[in-house]
């Protein structure tokens, strides 16, 4: 019995000698200072809004496409209170149940944030509740578009008292 453990014993530590010369061996060349430079300049580069903006290939994503988006779902279109701005509504947020899961948005609020940079326009921010029961939640709207890079002076709250079961938010477009 100690015999095989002794042997599985040898034969990890083989293993595990050839990995460290190898490791060793692979990084000979590499120094500490030329990782640090490489990873901040990846750093500098994830974070640089302007590499987006030099490629003149890519072009952002506009509010008539976010608009048409939500004419296409017609999930959307059930609800009277997306229907009263349909021509310049770019999201439309729709929470059923009591958790308010705005961080399944945040997609949406990104490429809206990406528009409204590009073409320069206001959004405006409408619940269909009262402010006691949605300013939270569109003061969370408007801090993830800020940190997406819309000013705070590009972003108004309006609260709308709509008589629909479930809680919603729409963002429309406004020149």
């Amino acid at each position: 019995m100690y015999l095989n453990y002794f042997k599985t014993l040898n034969y990890l530590n083989g293993i595990l000698y050839i990995t460290t010369i190898f490791i060793i061996s692979a990084c000979n060349d590499i120094n500490i200072d030329r990782i640090n430079k490489n990873f901040s300049e990846l750093v500098d580069w994830s974070f640089n809004d302007n590499n987006f903006q030099a490629n003149k290939d890519v072009t952002p994503i506009s509010s008539k496409t976010l608009n048409a988006f939500i004419a296409i779902d017609q999930e959307y279109m059930k609800f009277d209170f997306l229907l009263d701005d349909k021509k310049n509504i770019i999201g439309a947020f729709v929470f059923i149940d009591v958790n308010h899961e705005l961080h399944n948005y945040h997609n949406s609020l990104m490429l809206i944030a990406r528009a409204q940079k590009s073409e320069k326009f206001k959004i405006k921010i409408v619940s269909n509740k009262n402010e006691n029961k949605s300013s939270f939640l569109l003061d969370k709207i408007q801090e993830m578009l800020m940190i997406e890079g819309v000013s705070k002076e590009n972003i108004k709250k309006e609260y709308v008292e709509h008589n629909d079961k479930f809680f919603i938010i729409k963002l429309l477009k406004v020149s």
